[in-house]
């Protein structure tokens, strides 16, 4: 096993920069997750530690073997690519057994390699199969199979979960997350996918742009973003912004004229900053009774508004409404009677809120940090 270091590493295509300087330390043992939109730069940067693509500049460190100059084949690291990239004419033993074979390995150890892999895998009964006769999901654990059996001191994983169903991919990140705890393998993985990041994770690197915009545990991501960026790309549905003047040492000014006390943490890091967002997560928005606002704290937003539209998740409501123009999602296992075209009274404390800059979308918030 190893951990991973990049130090600096740019790379351009022609005129447009792709990755931009990125410093990064990876743990031995760690499952991290490289998240953002596409085009952002993640599954570039994989490749260059593959050795797919060649950096412009920077180091990039396997334990302590720095690999820029070494060849894909002798870095020891294992790819699952977004295709499973299977062999048609082999079976699923065959295939897994594929890159021994190559090595030079004799057939009766490879047979016990590919034997033990399927049976950790559960293909033990499909190692006669062809790819044609297996399912999605089948396919995915033999391209595994056929990483594992290697026992790289890397896995490197490419989107491997995009070409299956909704019901497929969780059960196959249940299964790479219990494998990876099992075999405590260096793994990073790439998706746009943030509900992947969030519950594959021990650490997210969100990136955009060919930046690095924050490093840390999933919860930590959530709770306490670096930036507008963060918040935004973390969460299902998407936090809500809502624009504010300050009007006051303590007191923010909303579009629709109401004003809102700060608690006094919040107000002392604004310094002179004229105008900020503030970012309010869907389940921290209540819909409440007009007879509960007599009891409410001077620094809690309330306001009227419509519902546009109701999502039934089971045990959850995903209700839809309105700030002023913009619309906002509240998140709610009790929506008090909410019906689509109704009006309803809606609600925050500023106390969950975050605050961000207008001019560069930083995060005000005095617990704003990386973990």
């Amino acid at each position: 096993m190893a951990s991973i270091e990049f130090k600096q590493i740019c790379k351009s295509y022609g005129n447009i920069s792709v990755i931009k300087g990125i410093d990064l330390e990876i743990k031995d043992g760690e499952l991290v997750v490289f998240v953002g939109p596409s085009g952002c730069g993640k599954s570039t940067l994989l490749r260059l530690l593959a050795g797919l693509e060649e950096e412009d500049s920077g180091s990039m460190y396997i334990g302590e073997t720095l690999v820029n100059s070494i060849a894909p084949k002798d870095r020891n690291i294992a790819m699952i690519f977004q295709n499973y990239a299977l062999y048609p004419h082999m079976t699923v033993a065959e295939n897994i057994g594929f890159g021994l074979k190559l090595r030079g390995m004799n057939k009766k150890k490879r047979a016990r390699a590919v034997d033990e892999t399927a049976s950790l895998l559960g293909l033990k009964h499909l190692l006669t199969k062809q790819p044609r006769q297996l399912s999605g999901g089948q396919r995915q654990r033999v391209a595994m199979g056929r990483a594992i059996i290697r026992n790289p001191e890397v896995f490197l994983m490419d989107e491997p979960l995009s070409n299956l169903d909704a019901k497929l991919r969780n059960q196959m990140r249940i299964e790479i997350r219990k494998l990876q705890r099992r075999l405590k393998t260096t793994t990073i993985f790439v998706t746009h996918d943030q509900i992947e990041a969030m519950t594959l994770a021990d650490r997210i690197v969100v990136l955009n742009d060919g930046k690095v915009q924050q490093v840390g545990a999933p919860s930590k991501l959530y709770s306490s973003p670096v930036n507008k960026f963060v918040a935004g790309f973390l969460g299902s549905p998407s936090i809500n912004f809502i624009h504010a003047r300050r009007t006051g040492d303590n007191e923010l000014t909303l579009p629709d004229g109401q004003c809102v006390l700060l608690p006094m943490d919040q107000a002392q890091i604004l310094s002179d900053l004229r105008e900020v967002e503030i970012g309010i997560r869907p389940e921290q928005i209540n819909i409440v009774k007009k007879s509960d606002q007599t009891a409410m704290e001077k620094n809690t937003i309330t306001w009227s508004s419509s519902v546009s539209l109701i999502e039934s998740l089971g045990s959850e409501k995903l209700v839809y409404s309105f700030h002023g123009e913009h619309e906002v999602a509240i998140k709610t296992t009790n929506s008090n009677g909410a019906l689509e075209g109704s009006n309803i009274q809606l609600s925050f404390s500023m106390n969950n809120a975050h605050l961000f800059a207008l001019n560069d979308g930083r995060c005000l918030s005095p617990v704003a940090g990386n973990a």
